[in-house]
């Protein structure tokens, strides 16, 4: 995928079932989507699970893989959000990350 698509996060509310999470990565597997990021946590005891899956898309195809997911049984809802660029600033080599640890020792 294009480097200069937007991040976009989706949020899956999923029922624990063995397989859940092979059907849902299958769909981006078969429209050749690479996900950048994939968390899976419990939701609401050990009935649900939450999955937040991020990936560079545009909102037309992000909206087609909402509707495929839907279409899966075990999937109970999904959610779509578009995540603003983050900026980087030079601090010399040192990221502002650093800059904390550092300030916290």
């Amino acid at each position: 995928m294009d480097s200069t698509l937007p991040i976009q996060t989706l949020r899956i509310l999923v029922e624990n079932r063995h397989g859940a999470l092979l059907k849902i990565v299958g769909v981006f597997t078969t429209r050749a989507y690479n996900i950048d990021s994939l968390h899976v946590a419990p939701d609401q005891g050990e009935e649900l699970s939450q999955m937040t899956v991020t990936l560079r898309c545009d909102a037309r195809q992000c909206e087609l893989l909402q509707k495929q997911l839907m279409k899966i049984v075990d999937v109970v809802d999904v959610q779509h959000e578009i995540q603003e660029s983050f900026i980087q600033t030079d601090n010399g080599g040192n990221t502002d990350g650093d800059r904390i640890l550092r300030a916290r020792r």
